[in-house]
């Protein structure tokens, strides 16, 4: 049954997720451990947060047209996953505008 799919009914469903995201999350957790040495400033902690998300997103994948999950828990919540996933977007925006600023400044003093 470890190989099976669990949908929100209860039912089994043969229907795959990409399980081989779970080894996404080896990839994402070698990351955090590689930003750990850098110190608590905005854009490791940005980082930090953006890197987090994917690694739990790989942990616990879900479909949410059919509420299709690989692991059935509370973890795996679309409501949780899409939080999650809202707090990592915005803070790879900021990531985002912060680079473009940083760029824009170089920019105008090379002219």
């Amino acid at each position: 049954q470890d190989s099976e799919l669990i949908n929100g009914n209860g039912d089994d469903d043969t229907t795959s997720l990409p399980q081989l995201l779970v080894l996404g999350l080896f990839s994402n957790m070698y990351l955090l451990h590689t930003l750990s040495d850098l110190p608590c400033t905005l854009i490791p902690n940005l980082c930090r947060c953006f890197i987090a998300v994917n690694a739990f997103r790989c942990a616990f994948p879900n479909r949410y047209n059919s509420n299709i999950v690989l692991h059935d828990s509370p973890l795996s919540s679309i409501f949780l996953t899409r939080c999650l996933a809202t707090c990592s977007e915005v803070s790879w925006l900021y990531l985002m505008g912060h680079f473009i600023a940083q760029y824009s400044v170089l920019c105008v003093d090379t002219t």
